[in-house]
């Protein structure tokens, strides 16, 4: 077979994924390939091929930035990967491109502090890969901006579901890619079903940032991340560490 990574799920805690199971599946890769209708017969499903792809597809592409303004690129990569990997890759993108402050506290140790909540950004990310609609024309972008990121998924909300009901979070959950929201749960990486944008409005409101803005525009389901105001660190001390190219 050409897929592979089979069942190697990402079984321990990590700054990616804090919340993933630590201890392991014991069962054989085929008995929970076929568990999860990952496989039936012969033949691998849609999700089974995102998730455990030995070979990058175009498919899941995600494009990310860092701009300088809104023609000028500083940094980018491409992203392809299987999508447990594209969480870590994206992830670390984002960090490499975001600043981080020394907050003082009092404590003998400072305190770092993030200019994005890094707990928000990784749901974001989460939920793009989760819920993106894979048969859509165009690629998931991630662009870090000086005063705000800005996340983008191809295609429409699914049929009857309207954005007062995300952001509600009253909604019942009704995944667009179910098998891959399943296998994200058994291994810890999503929580809950249909939890992950309350997530990122309480993570932002946590530490004093602007609300997050969620909108549709032209079939791409955008989301905004604003950064925390410096005033909100406590008393910021040693300047800014991270950034672009590390300046």
């Amino acid at each position: 077979m050409t897929w592979t990574k089979v069942i190697c799920f990402p079984l321990t805690a990590c700054s990616i994924c804090p919340r993933v199971r630590d201890y392991p599946i014991n069962d054989d890769p085929l008995t929970v390939l076929k568990k999860f209708e990952l496989l039936r017969g012969n033949t691998i499903s849609f999700g089974c091929f995102l998730m455990f792809g030995k070979n990058p597809s175009m498919i899941a592409t995600i494009d990310a930035g860092r701009f300088d303004s809104e023609i000028i690129i500083k940094d980018s990569v491409t992203i392809r990967d299987d999508l447990f990997s594209e969480v870590e890759a994206c992830m670390g993108f984002v960090r490499k491109h975001i600043s981080k402050r020394f907050v003082i506290s009092g404590k003998v140790q400072r305190d770092e502090a993030w200019k994005y909540p890094l707990e928000a950004v990784r749901e974001i990310i989460i939920n793009m890969i989760v819920h993106r609609d894979y048969r859509a024309q165009g690629d998931s972008t991630i662009k870090i901006f000086n005063d705000r990121i800005e996340c983008f998924n191809p295609g429409p909300l699914p049929n009857g579901l309207i954005m007062q009901d995300i952001l509600s979070g009253k909604m019942a959950s009704n995944p667009r890619n179910k098998q891959i929201a399943s296998i994200f749960k058994e291994v810890g990486i999503i929580e809950k079903y249909g939890s992950g944008i309350k997530r990122v409005m309480q993570s932002m409101a946590d530490v004093g940032a602007p609300a997050s803005v969620f909108e549709i525009i032209a079939q791409n389901f955008k989301v905004t991340l604003f950064p925390i105001a410096e005033k909100s660190s406590g008393g910021v001390s040693g300047g800014v560490s991270g950034g672009v190219n590390g300046l």
